[in-house]
């Protein structure tokens, strides 16, 4: 299996309006992803083997969407910084998830699923806080919009409306080393749908417990 991954590109712009006012602007292009020569294997019972071929392969496509983000940061003290996001995902892109199989048979045949995603968008909104000089803390919130539409929800791509909530901090252990902890919180809003057309529904609800930590070094 052959895994291609066309580039993309990256633009981004950052404003220093005043003293304690920034600004930001971020686009990341489309990405599509293609899988060439990927393994087909089924498990049928012997009388129906002649319709899947054995090392049978399959070409297909995923979009990674384009985004667009706007952020704006306002230093409201010293100590107090306060930072807002809003992100656009064009998930219009994703259309369909096809399966072209090399070989088709009478009952094998290309799988066609279509998917209809809609544009999205993400809205983020943080805080920092220098409590000590070595000390910093964070906390932010974002709601993140479930692109997929009603009747068209799979097991695959559970996609709901989601919020997170996140808290952590920095800490200046010398004049070099940092040590930076995040934990975060991902709620899914509690769905009942399913995918039309091969009529599979049900209840989806999802949640996360995220922590990270990691350390920095500066010259």
């Amino acid at each position: 299996m052959v895994m291609q991954q066309p580039g993309g590109y990256n633009l981004g712009a950052f404003f220093k309006i005043g003293q304690r006012l920034t600004a930001g602007i971020n686009y990341r292009s489309k990405i599509l992803m293609k899988v060439d020569g990927g393994y087909a294997t089924f498990n049928v019972p012997e009388t129906l083997s002649s319709y899947f071929p054995p090392n049978n392969t399959f070409t297909a496509e995923l979009p990674m969407p384009a985004n667009l983000t706007l952020g704006v940061g306002l230093k409201v003290s010293d100590k107090l910084l306060l930072a807002f996001d809003l992100q656009h995902v064009r998930w219009s892109e994703y259309n369909e998830l096809v399966f072209d199989f090399k070989e088709n048979t009478a009952v094998l045949e290309d799988s066609y699923n279509p998917r209809n995603f809609e544009n999205t968008m993400i809205y983020r909104f943080g805080a920092e806080y220098g409590l000590l000089a070595s000390l910093k803390l964070r906390a932010g919130i974002y709601y993140d919009e479930t692109p997929i539409p009603k009747d068209y929800l799979t097991p695959e791509t559970p996609g709901t409306n989601k919020i997170g909530i996140s808290g952590g901090f920095s800490w200046a252990l010398n004049n070099h080393l940092s040590l930076d902890a995040s934990l975060l919180h991902v709620s899914g809003e509690t769905r009942d749908d399913g995918y039309a057309p091969l009529e599979f529904y049900g209840r989806y609800e999802s949640s996360a417990w995220i922590p990270g930590v990691g350390l920095s070094w500066s010259f």
